[in-house]
């Protein structure tokens, strides 16, 4: 068998493929990023990737000292402190509730948009369903009449809290009452009919000075003859709440003013109470609101679509409990039922500041 030919010898220092060795060895690479033979790279079960020299040149320096493994431990690299966190402001929605409340901040506040939005959408067709006076408020003025004999033979001073379109107003001047002021409140400017000269209208989101601690801020002191509350105990979502109602009411009254408040318990209406589980279910769904307490529920509006109101049917049961959690000095006249088809639908108090 010839022989092959014979390979030129190799220079010390130089590569055949054409790359310089450095002495000592090194991380030289040849002109496809290899580590060029002869520079003291120990033998591994890895291919080292090209272009990392300085890795190479680590595990040789490693490796001469006498130390087992591949590679050493990775350096810990210093890193900067983190600057000081600044202190998180808690959005207002995130609040603490009142005590005994079933709903969070968050919660409250998203109820109380619904009906406002359910009023500023539907301000025309529900004004115009609400323009008789109710029967319950002949009876309340009656008992008040028939408990302070000089109750109307001056001027009254008058706190008409949820005012709507302004038809207890009308209904005391069809009665003749004699007036000499009148503060009405809502939010809801879009349900007055028509401007009166007569009347101090405030406009004033009550549910949300009710979560913010500031209704009190919002209603007149101890001014005030009557003070009254109608369609509006319903809307407001949570029992602690309730009760500033009822207190702001009497704060603001003289000393022996009355006031009036109702209660809408519509669950006595088979038919409304069949469709208030109904479109509670769906309202619910449609805003992705948690289960809602006990007697609260949403309700529609005729034939409207995606509009919902927020309602509690407040039982007499739980009128007691207002009572008793009043902190105001105050005397209960009269508690009676009135208005609907069977008269039950609204729930009275008649309350006398001493």
């Amino acid at each position: 068998m010839r022989p092959g030919p014979r390979l030129p010898r190799q220079r010390r220092g130089h590569d055949p493929r054409g790359a310089r060795i450095r002495k000592g060895g090194g991380s030289r690479r040849d002109g496809r990023g290899h580590p060029a033979p002869g520079t003291g790279a120990p033998a591994c079960g890895r291919s080292l990737r090209p272009g990392r020299g300085g890795r190479l040149r680590r595990r040789q320096r490693y490796q001469r000292r006498g130390h087992p493994g591949l590679l050493p431990p990775p350096r810990l690299q210093r890193r900067r402190p983190l600057p000081e966190a600044e202190p998180r402001v808690r959005p207002a929605t995130t609040g603490a509730p009142p005590i005994g409340s079933p709903y969070d901040i968050a919660t409250l506040r998203q109820l109380n948009a619904l009906t406002s939005q359910f009023y500023e959408r539907e301000a025309a067709s529900f004004s115009a369903t609400r323009q008789a006076p109710w029967r319950g408020w002949n009876r309340a003025l009656d008992i008040i009449a028939q408990t302070d004999g000089t109750f109307r033979r001056h001027p009254l001073a008058v706190l008409d809290l949820a005012c709507g379109n302004l038809r207890f107003e009308r209904f005391l001047a069809e009665r003749r009452v004699p007036i000499a002021s009148v503060v009405a409140i809502d939010n809801c400017p879009a349900l007055l009919d028509a401007p009166d000269s007569a009347v101090a209208f405030r406009s004033c989101d009550l549910i949300e000075a009710l979560i913010a601690d500031d209704f009190r801020a919002s209603l007149p002191r101890a001014t005030c003859d009557l003070a009254v509350a109608f369609g509006f105990m319903h809307h407001v979502a949570a029992f602690p709440l309730r009760i500033h109602v009822l207190e702001g009411l009497l704060d603001s009254l003289r000393p022996g003013g009355f006031a009036v408040v109702s209660f809408w318990q519509f669950l006595h209406d088979d038919r409304i109470a069949a469709k208030a589980a109904t479109t509670t279910a769906a309202g619910r769904r449609a805003w992705r609101l948690p289960p809602l307490a006990s007697c609260d529920y949403l309700l529609g509006w005729q034939h409207a679509d995606g509009v919902y109101r927020f309602c509690h049917h407040t039982t007499d049961e739980e009128i007691d409990r207002l009572m008793a959690a009043v902190a105001l000095p105050f005397r209960e006249v009269a508690r009676f039922s009135a208005d609907g088809k069977h008269g039950n639908l609204n729930r009275y108090l008649v309350l006398q500041r001493p």
